[in-house]
């Protein structure tokens, strides 16, 4: 019969350099209080090595191998074989010490979780007990994609930290009204009994998620009795990242205000508007309590979609708010593989925003403005085909035969039998099968070379190639990819308490140039009715400067076309204006007369299809005319869906006032969400974009 020990030390490093000297001295000491049983654990190949070798030499030493999180980088072919053979030994008892460590980081995490996994798969070949370092590397939610489902296990200890079995545990779904709520997830029991482990184990089902492919936050209660714990739930189908968010006090406070502790709050799917006041909301994420700033705090399992709240409070001895700070999260802006570190400034409460400023708001458009890609898909008509843009333009020209009517519109997509005889003639010659590459290589129904491939002759190449015909739709798309507006912001008081008057107005708007460095477009050259705004705002947040919604007259469509014109058309035919253009476009083609005389564009056209008419020149010319007028006009209007009636951008947006200098006056606005409204023909569209501004002046004048 095997004597159990009275004590037994479950975790100890007797190898490691502070007791590898003096060994025998520690033993007997542990043999004098009662310790009969001792697991040295091991942390890497050969500190794994000397632990084994150890317990071969005390009867009460037993070894675990493994390499600690700290060291899975080093982890090198061989290692796990070397491990394996160790782990075999009679008086190893558990694989470890092995696991994850986000808190240090001495290796990747990605590096982490693959040796992790390597040795908790050796320990399940050898049939071990494994042996687990964890640090700040739990997650503290719990992720489920639409139709899924997963287990979590609830275990009910005493205050001595031993299992309760046969006690009832009460399960609930709790929907907060600062979350989306659980839609129709389900839970697999609504009660259950713990087992002599004081362990029961949860089913959470997905269901299909939200309809409009948001993400849904709830909670999962636990209780028993007056005892409850609270694990947030997310259902949703998006990569999930971690981020590391990092309190910073901008200035120091000293005495009475001194900061004792700082609260960190976590809002999922939610902006600072919805959560910042003198209470905080509730949220499903447990609140983190710092002892002081500069410390970070890891967050995981966050949505990458959506706008996220990071609130912060510091507070006093007498557990008063002496500072605060919130920032708006855009969930495109992680990373599912790299943890990233922000850095949350904390204002102190009383920063007085009183000044002038120049304002930088940098907005995303791509994917947001339903009118880009039309914009885009407009530009494509021009290279469409492989014998565009002869194509396109024997389109437009049989297209005006008929005339502009409500029926057959001058839209450039001729009707079939619909343009008159001399359409249905010039029709039959051309291209019967248009998948065919090159466009030399297409033919009529005849199998004679087709009218789009004769037209197409009339381009020089020396002309049509350089052009680049085919790259203007991504540049149109890098044009409207990103809008960044420079503005002045004047603040004054307004003499009515938490109200604040303000004075904004609109210098320059820069969009990207896709063939060289983007120059601001000033706005007063825009000639904009509406770039100067005055409006009130109700301030509710001490140590922010809220800004209320207000309109301006935007036009990004115009702004888009002007900015084409100059980056895009002026580099590849010397014009602007995208009527010149097509014109210019159009009038690169040339053809010899029987005469020897020079034919250009619209003239050269006609004198070609005419001629396969069996007609007198200028048969055609008119209609040709017409057409190249109306794809231009289709083109100058491929950006009218993004240009709305009246004031038709509205911003609106809150951020941390900046005191650097201490005295009071804010220097600057931390960088945060600024929501802006666009109008157009087919409504309104949110954009969120980050902005960001540095006092110019002292005062408002």
């Amino acid at each position: 019969m095997i004597a159990i020990p009275k004590l037994a030390d479950a975790h100890a490093h007797l190898d490691e350099p502070e007791l590898r000297d003096d060994q025998e001295a520690v033993i007997q000491r542990a043999r004098e209080a009662g310790v009969g049983l001792i697991i040295n654990v091991g942390i890497g190949r050969e500190s794994s090595r000397r632990v084994v070798e150890t317990a071969t030499r005390y009867p009460e030493v037993f070894a675990t191998v493994g390499v600690h999180p700290h060291g899975a980088a080093r982890l090198g072919p061989g290692d796990l074989e070397a491990l394996a053979a160790l782990a075999a030994h009679p008086k190893v008892a558990a694989v470890g010490e092995i696991g994850l460590d986000y808190y240090r980081r001495l290796s990747p995490e990605k590096i982490q979780q693959e040796r992790f996994r390597e040795q908790l798969a050796l320990a399940f070949s050898l049939n071990k007990i494994v042996v687990i370092h964890t640090r700040e590397a739990t997650a503290d939610t719990l992720a489920i994609p639409p139709h899924g489902n997963r287990q979590i296990a609830f275990r009910v200890l005493d205050s001595g930290g031993e299992p309760v079995p046969n006690v009832v545990l009460r399960f609930d779904v709790l929907d907060n009204s600062n979350t989306s709520g659980s839609g129709v997830a389900k839970l697999s029991l609504s009660s259950a009994l713990t087992d002599e482990q004081g362990m029961t184990t949860l089913q959470i089902m997905a269901g299909a998620g939200s309809d409009d492919q948001k993400t849904l936050t709830f909670g999962v209660q636990a209780s028993c009795g007056a005892v409850a714990v609270v694990v947030p739930v997310f259902i949703t189908s998006g990569a999930l990242s971690s981020v590391e968010i990092v309190p910073v006090i901008e200035s120091p406070l000293d005495g009475e205000n001194r900061v004792a502790s700082i609260l960190l709050f976590f809002y999922d799917d939610t902006t600072c508007s919805q959560v910042y006041g003198e209470n905080p909301t509730p949220t499903i994420r447990p609140v983190r309590t710092l002892s002081t700033d500069n410390q970070p705090v890891l967050f995981t399992n966050v949505v990458g979609s959506g706008v996220h709240a990071v609130l912060a409070m510091a507070m006093d001895t007498r557990n008063r708010v002496v500072a605060k700070g919130c920032a708006d999260l855009l969930g495109t802006s992680l990373s599912p593989t790299q943890v990233m570190r922000i850095r949350l400034p904390l204002s102190d409460m009383y920063t007085s925003p009183v000044g002038t400023y120049r304002v930088d708001t940098r907005f995303t458009l791509t994917g947001q403005l339903p009118g880009i890609a039309s914009a885009r898909e407009q530009w494509n008509v021009l290279s469409t085909r492989a014998c565009d843009p002869a194509s396109v333009w024997l389109d437009c020209t049989l297209d005006a035969l008929s005339g502009d009517s409500p029926d057959d519109p001058l839209d450039c997509r001729p009707v079939s039998g619909g343009e008159g005889d001399l359409g249905a003639v010039l029709s039959a010659h051309r291209s019967a099968d248009t998948s065919l590459r090159p466009c030399s290589s297409q033919i009529d129904p005849s199998g004679n070379p087709s009218l789009d491939a004769r037209t197409y002759n009339l381009f020089p190449s020396s002309f049509l190639v350089p052009l680049g015909l085919s790259k203007l739709p991504e540049e149109v798309a890098i044009i409207l990819s990103q809008m960044v507006v420079t503005s002045t912001l004047t603040v004054v008081e307004s003499g009515l308490v938490n109200v604040l008057n303000f004075e904004h107005t609109l210098e320059s708007i820069t969009l990207p140039n896709p063939n060289a460095q983007a120059q601001p477009t000033l706005v007063s050259a825009l000639g904009l009715p509406i770039g100067d705004v005055w409006f009130s705002s109700r301030q509710t947040r001490p140590g922010f400067l809220e800004l209320g919604s207000h309109g301006f007259t935007l036009r990004l469509g115009s702004l888009a076309r002007f900015t084409l014109g100059t980056a895009s058309l002026v580099p590849r035919l010397g014009v602007a204006d995208v009527g010149a253009f097509v014109a210019a476009l159009f009038n690169g083609t040339t053809r010899k007369t029987t005469r020897s005389s020079l034919l250009q564009g619209c003239d050269a056209l006609d004198s070609l299809l005419c001629e396969e008419a069996g007609l007198d020149r200028g048969c055609i010319k008119a209609a040709c005319q017409s057409g190249v007028a109306a794809l231009a006009q289709r083109l100058d209007d491929s950006f009218a869906a993004l240009d709305g009636p009246g004031r038709d951008f509205f911003l609106s947006g809150s951020a941390p006032l900046l005191d650097t200098n201490g005295d009071g006056r804010a220097d600057a606005v931390a960088s945060s969400l600024m929501t802006a409204s666009f109008s157009s023909p087919g409504g309104a569209s949110a954009v969120y974009g980050m902005w960001s501004a540095q006092r110019i002046l002292p005062s408002a004048p």
